[in-house]
This record gives C-alpha cells, structure tokens and sequence, in this order.
C-alpha cells in the first residue's frame, strides 16, 4: 500500500497539469479593477475558475481560484464568466447575484471586447489583414455517446511573426490577437488547430515537438493563450498585463520588438489595485 501511494505522488509530480498550477493557495490573486458590485482579476494560468467535476477528483489536485479570491477579499464572489484551467488572463467576478446576472447580460453583448493574445506554431499562412474563422466546434456528447457540435466564430489578427531559424525549426511562430464572437468551449484553441497553426503548449489540440522546444530552450511551460483585455462599455475596462513567463520567453525572440510595437499593451506594467490580505514572499501585506 505505502508503495502504491509512493508511485502515485511521483506520477502526481511529474504530470503536466501539476506544473503549470500555482503551488500554494496562499498566492495572491493580482487585482486589476475593484468596484462595488465585482472585481476584474488578473488570473494565473493553473486556476480553475470555479469548483467543478474536474476540480473536486484528483485529476491534478486543481486549486480553484474563486475560493481563493473569496479567501484574499474577505468576501464571496461568484464568476461572471470563466477563462480555462490553462489560459491566464482577464476574469470578472461579481459580490452578488443580482450583480453577476447584470454582468453576464452586459458580457454577452456585442459591443463586449475580449482580446486575447495566442502564441501559435508557424508563421500565419491566412493573410495580414483580420481573417475570421466561421467552424463548429465539438461541446460534448449526446445521449448515444455522438459528438455534439455548435457555430463559432473567432477572428485572428497578426501581431507579429517569425520564421524558423537554421537550427531550431520549432523557433517558427506567431504572435495573434484573438477576438471569440461566441463563447465555446476552448474555441480558439479549437480554431487554431483546425487552421494548422496550434496554440504553443497546448498538450490536448498541440504539438508535442514543438511544445517541448518551447519549454526546454525558452522555459515556456504553459499555455499561450491569454485574456489581455476585456472591456465592458460604460462599466469597466480593464488590460491583464502578460506574466513573467512570457516576457522571459519571448522579449529575445525576433518577433517581439515588432509585436510590441503593433501592441504596447504586451508590456503594460501592472499596478495592484487592492492587495487583498495575504503576503506576497517577504512583502508587506496590503489592505
């Protein structure tokens, strides 16, 4: 039995999803927009959003990021909409019901701006100019265990792009500006592989070669997707500045003195709004 439990920790360690989460549930959720009725976070790639099926097993022990703002704010919250376990970026909570049901309504209209930032293998083979991608995507199983599909829309913008170098074909890749028009399940991931241009580190719709590259000569462990900007008009606006990891991976990379010209908000610094209530290392905790 001790045996069994020995291979099973070892197994826990070594899986790809207990490297890229968080290692402490006592890390502080950085705060991009504090109001009355909600809170815009900066989520760290790793998170769940919120308690679900997958989170309660122990498919990677997932640290849930609601319960832990609910912890750091001293208050509940509940999620207006949600980012994936492996995207990092912009996510909006409300205090309350009566809050979160306003928001889900304004969130779903048209004039609601989602930017992401993707990190995809190859140079973009779809043109300069925004190219729209109009494909069902799977959302699950009926009854009879058949794959269910729905529309989605997503439209790609290039930032920047490289080509491969003489000796690290992997290097080849392309900085995009993603804007979902639908709220599918992984939908720019989805898209992204069917255009041939997977998102860098994605282990489920990705390369595996190329992923690999990535994390042993860049130290880039994670998923490249990220919610860099959402904006609510006449009620927020907020930019999710990218996290060390990818600054450290890509600010040598031919394609990034270009990408940040195209886009400053690629290294917008950030400033926390509201510290919230736990210490960061040796920091001094902010109220």
């Amino acid at each position: 039995m001790l045996v069994t439990h020995i291979v099973a920790a070892v197994l826990l360690a070594l899986s790809p999803i207990s490297r890229i989460t968080p290692k402490s549930t006592r890390c502080r959720i950085p705060i991009l927009d504090y109001q009355d009725d909600f809170v815009v976070v900066n989520k760290p790639a790793g998170l769940t959003t919120h308690h679900s099926a997958d989170s309660m097993r122990g498919r990677g022990r997932r640290l849930v990021l609601s319960s832990m703002l609910k912890r750091q704010l001293r208050r509940k919250v509940q999620p207006v909409h949600r980012l994936d376990h492996r995207t990092s970026g912009a996510l909006l909570f409300a205090f309350n019901s009566e809050a979160c049901a306003k928001l889900q309504a304004a969130i779903s209209e048209p004039t609601t701006l989602k930017h992401y930032v993707a990190l995809v293998r190859n140079e973009w083979r779809h043109g300069d100019t925004a190219f729209t991608c109009d494909a069902p995507v799977s959302v699950g199983r009926d009854k009879d265990n058949v794959k269910t599909y729905k529309n989605a829309t997503t439209t790609f913008t290039v930032i920047a792009s490289q080509k491969a170098s003489n000796d690290d074909k992997q290097q080849a890749a392309t900085l995009l500006r993603c804007e979902p028009k639908t709220g599918r399940s992984h939908q720019i991931r989805k898209h992204l592989f069917m255009l041939g241009h997977p998102i860098i580190g994605d282990t489920e719709h990705g390369d595996s070669k190329v992923n690999r590259w990535w994390r042993q000569e860049r130290n880039f462990d994670r998923l490249g997707l990220h919610c860099i900007e959402l904006t609510l008009p006449n009620i927020l606006s907020s930019v999710a500045p990218l996290d060390d990891e990818w600054s450290a991976a890509l600010k040598n990379e031919p394609l990034w003195d270009l990408a940040v010209q195209k886009d400053p908000r690629l290294t917008a610094e950030f400033e926390d709004y509201r510290g919230g209530t736990f210490k960061t290392n040796n920091e001094s905790t902010k109220q």
